[in-house]
């Protein structure tokens, strides 16, 4: 019998570290920023029609760890700008960070009817605002990408999943990602959104 034990921790740097040789090895190295914040796009309309699915959220939580490391970032500067840590010895815990809050970057986005946008809206928000400026020819900051990871986690937070699940969540998908059959990236644009074959 398997049993399921608590996630107590979670190291950014080594998840990033891992995604990122995954990554450049089935989606190319190199930047790729268009088609990554065209596949961060796409993925925001997934998390909008199925919010209260994880990997929706995780995907999203993937492309812009993606993103960060495309364009520079190390392992360890992005672990660090995501999850700081109170100490040395909290950098770079997610679950930690979570729990904490200390993940909150984003403000407030005001909807339509001028009243602040919760949860999922306020995270799709933000996520597809930081996508667009991606796309742009402006170079970015790097507070772009926390902005898109941590208003991922926000939406995955606000439609009740745990720290915990998200961290279990992000390690199950990148298991699963590297199982799984992508088509050879020589055969996209740079621009283009890399799905995996179905």
């Amino acid at each position: 019998m398997e049993t399921n034990t608590e996630l107590l921790s979670f190291d950014l740097k080594g998840f990033v570290t891992q995604q990122r040789e995954f990554s450049a090895g089935a989606f190319r190295p190199g930047s790729r920023k268009v088609g990554v914040a065209n596949h961060i796009l796409e993925e925001c309309n997934e998390a909008q029609s199925q919010p209260d699915d994880l990997s929706e959220w995780v995907d999203l939580m993937l492309l812009s760890l993606d993103a960060a490391w495309r364009s520079g970032l190390s392992a360890s500067e992005i672990a660090r700008r995501i999850a700081p840590g109170r100490h040395r010895a909290g950098e770079g815990d997610l679950i930690d960070c979570l729990k904490r809050g200390d993940h909150k970057v984003t403000e407030w986005a005001i909807g339509e009817d001028g009243e602040p946008m919760t949860g999922t809206d306020n995270a799709l928000y933000w996520i597809r605002g930081c996508a667009r400026e991606l796309k742009s020819d402006v170079p970015v900051s790097p507070s772009l990408f926390v902005t898109m990871f941590c208003s991922a986690c926000d939406g995955a937070l606000s439609n009740g999943f745990e720290p915990e699940a998200i961290a279990r969540g992000l390690i199950e998908k990148l298991t699963r990602n590297k199982k799984r059959v992508w088509p050879d990236w020589r055969n996209f644009s740079e621009n283009d959104a890399i799905n995996h074959e179905r």
